[in-house]
């Protein structure tokens, strides 16, 4: 079987959740030995990739809309596709030679649009983009029972058409960081000692203020905070906050974080904190567990799900119930090995060699489906009626 994947995220140097799954997929697939993988992008993939199993069909040029409507799908039909995955939530083409797939990590730039300003255009097109991905596919994946919920409310969709597949993680998270790595990371960040870590965005929804609240009240300074990941949300509050308590000494925005240096810093963590009001699935917590850090995390969205009762959980947005959880974590040394021990066992049902069978029988009932008849019309439809086709204005939400 021949699968398609849409590679946009892998296109980029900085790695985050949605191409860490987009790569980690793919790898499981080649492993398998059941599919040969194709992978479409507008642009070269990143170096980091180079490494990366399947063949390449790189086609520059050409707005993002039209390469998707148009050239996506002749150049899946080229390559005789037998289904075709977007990974990141969206870049379907409406009219596909195939059946079609897209993972849907969440319902989150719904269910907090605030969140997520932009100009009228780039609001038209996330539009568009999801109407063709949400009515068009013919099988949405997603990583967790709550975010089922919540895409098939959002969207009010047919429950049946939307897959529980679940998210993987990489195998490298279960063998450790090196001696090398550990070291590498110390030096560079300047670290000592154990700390406590956070690893991931620092958008309103990640709600790092009631971390850096907790820790105020928590008290404890011989054990500093890491804020390590992207600034490009809102990092101003939380460095006003930090400034408020005059915690700049140990509390510390480490920024952007190589790939590299992940796993080295996830072994030197004492404990991983995560308080985001949402998360359809929370990848950065089932990594802390699987690399043997005790993770303390809010119940927002599906994080109760996903780590069941293998970490400490508390009410989104309350810092007195995040600096209870730290206190009983640091005080009792059983209740961590207990969590520690959980916490390996729980992330070890989300390695990608277990998840990927899902993604396989999802793959193989959808192959056996014949090719959609819209994709048969367009083809043969005169260049004006093609465009029209594709017209973004045809599909947008009333």
């Amino acid at each position: 079987m021949r699968i398609g994947i849409i590679a946009h995220d892998l296109t980029q140097a900085a790695v985050r959740g949605w191409s860490r799954y987009a790569a980690g997929l793919v790898r499981a697939l080649a492993a398998t030995g059941s599919a040969e993988v194709v992978l479409f992008a507008r642009r070269p993939l990143a170096p980091i990739y180079d490494d990366l199993p399947g063949r390449r069909c790189i086609w520059p040029g050409r707005r993002e809309v039209v390469w998707e409507q148009w050239e996506l799908p002749r150049r899946a039909a080229a390559r005789g596709v037998d289904v075709l995955h977007a990974p990141s939530n969206r870049g379907l083409c409406a009219f596909a030679p195939c059946p079609t797939v897209v993972t849907r990590h969440d319902a989150i730039e719904r269910m907090f649009a605030p969140d997520f300003p932009g100009s009228l255009r780039s609001r038209l097109r996330l539009y568009y983009a999801d109407a063709v991905a949400m009515r068009r596919a013919s099988a949405i994946a997603t990583v967790s029972e709550t975010s089922k919920r919540d895409i098939v409310k959002t969207w009010s969709l047919d429950g049946a058409r939307v897959v529980v597949a679940g998210e993987g993680i990489d195998d490298r998270f279960f063998m450790g960081a090196t001696r090398a790595e550990r070291e590498r990371v110390r030096g560079y960040y300047g670290l000592e000692g154990p700390y406590l870590l956070y690893l991931g965005g620092m958008d309103r929804r990640k709600d790092v203020v009631t971390l850096v609240d907790a820790y105020a009240a928590w008290g404890r300074r011989d054990i500093p905070c890491l804020i390590a990941g992207s600034t490009r949300g809102e990092s101003q509050p939380v460095n006003e906050r930090v400034a408020r308590y005059g915690l700049a000494s140990c509390v510390r925005v480490l920024g952007e974080i190589a790939e590299d240096d992940v796993r080295g810093l996830y072994a030197g963590a004492a404990a991983f904190a995560y308080p985001s009001r949402y998360e359809g699935f929370g990848l950065q917590a089932v990594e802390a567990m699987a690399m043997g850090v005790p993770a303390v995390v809010s119940d927002g969205g599906a994080l109760p799900e996903v780590v069941g009762d293998a970490a400490l959980v508390f009410r989104a947005g309350d810092a007195s119930a995040l600096a209870n959880c730290l206190d009983r974590l640091f005080a009792d040394e059983q209740l961590r090995y207990r969590l520690i021990e959980r916490g390996w066992r729980r992330a070890s049902r989300f390695r990608w060699e277990h998840v990927i069978a899902r993604y396989l029988s999802l793959y193989r009932n959808l192959g056996a489906q014949p090719a959609p008849q819209a994709a048969k019309i367009v083809e043969r439809a005169p260049s004006r009626v093609r465009t029209a086709a594709i017209a973004p204005t045809n599909v947008l939400p009333r």
